[in-house]
């Protein structure tokens, strides 16, 4: 269902893309599929998170306490860029796993 958060793991950015920070914004160069991308400074934070391997709960109180948006908006907005981060093919699916 698009925006909303399905899982709190969230997949990590392909390993093949180029990434130039410019100030707050983030240029991501996709050769595979022959695209750059230009992420705001939100987007930029949420992708700078995800790389760090954090999950969906904890990024969404990152956007709350860096940018002063109440709860429901920073969850809306963190599923809004990673639902088109996906569409981009620009994240791997997360992996999932299960303990015996």
């Amino acid at each position: 269902m698009a925006g909303q958060l399905q899982t709190n793991k969230i997949g990590a950015p392909r390993n093949d893309l180029g990434i130039e920070r410019v100030e707050d914004e983030l240029l991501i160069l996709d050769k595979r599929n022959q695209k750059v991308h230009q992420l705001n400074t939100v987007a930029s934070a949420i992708w700078t998170s995800i790389s760090a391997g954090e999950e969906a709960k904890s990024i969404v109180r990152n956007i709350v306490e860096s940018y002063d948006v109440s709860p429901v908006a920073a969850a809306r907005d963190v599923a809004q860029v990673v639902d088109e981060l996906y569409a981009l093919d620009l994240l791997e699916k997360p992996v999932m796993q299960f303990n015996n």
